[in-house]
């Protein structure tokens, strides 16, 4: 339910984003003369991406210490199952059929936990890259620093993929 929530306080900052790099990405006359309206809707969304960021930041302390014990739990417990459902020839009819329920139960579980985690990464990547985008955008108007800059995001992209 966390995540959902987060996700959602994640969109809307991207949408936000999204459409100031739009107004950026118009005629570069018109957005000399907003400039300073633009950066100042650019600190208000990065104040709110700021906030999710602290609002992710103790549910990951929380988190991490179950995840890391839940994702090990999951995986053995996913490899007993299916060893006595393909391997064990003597397993009456009804409890093999009830390891293949539990089996299929505790993978879409674990399957959506894994999927509801990377959301909120994946999103936060996005963010990422409309903030490049914008540093970018907002500094090449009528800039002639805006190759160093684009050098310096290069290189920032190379350790990030790391």
């Amino acid at each position: 339910m966390a995540s959902r929530y987060i996700q959602i306080r994640q969109k809307h900052a991207l949408e936000k984003l999204r459409l100031i790099n739009c107004e950026l990405s118009k005629t570069k006359q018109s957005v000399k003369n907003n400039a300073t309206l633009l950066w100042s809707k650019y600190l208000g969304v990065n104040y709110e991406i700021l906030s999710i960021c602290r609002h992710i930041k103790p549910y990951s302390a929380y988190w991490s210490f179950f995840l890391t014990a839940i994702f090990p739990f999951y995986i053995i417990l996913q490899c007993y199952l299916l060893h006595m459902i393909l391997l064990i020839r003597g397993v009456p009819v009804f409890e093999r059929s009830l390891f293949q329920f539990v089996l299929i139960d505790i993978s879409i579980f674990f399957f959506m936990l894994v999927r509801e985690c990377a959301r909120v990464v994946k999103l936060n990547e996005m963010i990422l890259l409309e903030n490049r985008q914008f540093f970018l955008l907002y500094f090449n108007c009528g800039k002639t620093e805006s190759v160093k800059y684009q050098n310096v995001l290069k290189v920032n992209d190379r350790m990030f993929k790391k």
